[in-house]
């Protein structure tokens, strides 16, 4: 696997709440590590939740015993980020209610582990997007039901309103997913992890035109950036795009 990351604040926020780590090489008893965190709450509260989220990931892999499976490695990584977030904020009033999405995933032995919580997602790409996460927000909800369709959600008003979030409460729900890259019908050529702040912007029609046209990991995460900067850039955008080699 080979990756490539980037980040940008957009034109509309004071600071960038985004936060992201790759790694192509082992890291702890994981052969690789990639995670995507998208903060939220007060002056700073956002960035300092994404943050802490990240760096306490990244800590809790490189202490993992080996033994552990891949993806309990990476369920007790957010939920390690969850009591450090949850705690921080009640010890400084100032990051009061603070909390972030996250992302956090690795590729060991063909098999692709993801942990998540919130409306950043994770796609695989192989001659189109395909959605993996289900984004953990108040207009899923409203999609499963059948209240409105996928289509009426990307431009609904409650669009940004997420139900479930890393640091906000002292317990958390991580949803996990697992993909054989062995018994799937078709080879994952690229997989993308990103934040609202491009999804929100750029269609997943743009998205699939553009990994056609530009093929190189680095040039897809600079124009991806590029078009949501371009449709207004109104929320911070994060994105990684990885190459299945």
């Amino acid at each position: 696997m080979q990756s490539y990351g980037l980040s940008h604040k957009g034109y509309i926020r004071k600071v960038n709440q985004d936060a992201f780590f790759q790694q192509d090489t082992p890291i702890g008893p994981l052969e690789n590590l990639y995670v995507l965190a998208d903060g939220m709450g007060g002056h700073r509260g956002g960035e300092v939740a994404s943050k802490l989220a990240v760096d306490t990931v990244i800590q809790s892999v490189q202490k993992a015993k080996s033994k552990i499976a891949p993806i309990e490695i990476l369920e007790s990584a957010i939920v390690n980020a969850n009591k450090r977030i949850f705690k921080e904020a009640i010890e400084d009033a100032t990051l009061y209610n603070m909390g972030t999405t996250i992302i956090v995933s690795c590729i060991v032995d063909r098999h692709i582990y993801i942990a998540h919580v919130g409306d950043s997602r994770f796609y695989v790409f192989t001659d189109h997007l395909e959605q993996v996460t289900k984004d953990h927000s108040y207009v899923q909800e409203l999609v499963d039901v059948g209240a409105i369709t996928q289509e009426e959600a990307r431009n609904h008003p409650k669009k940004n309103q997420i139900t479930r979030a890393v640091g906000i409460d002292p317990m958390i729900q991580v949803d996990t997913y697992t993909i054989d890259l062995d018994t799937i019908q078709r080879e994952i050529q690229y997989i993308l992890i990103c934040t609202d702040g491009l999804t929100n912007m750029v269609s997943e029609f743009e998205i699939t035109e553009l990994i056609n046209r530009e093929k190189e990991i680095q040039r897809i995460c600079e124009e991806l950036i590029d078009k949501a900067l371009r449709a207004g850039g109104t929320d911070n955008i994060t994105c990684i795009v990885i190459e299945n080699n």
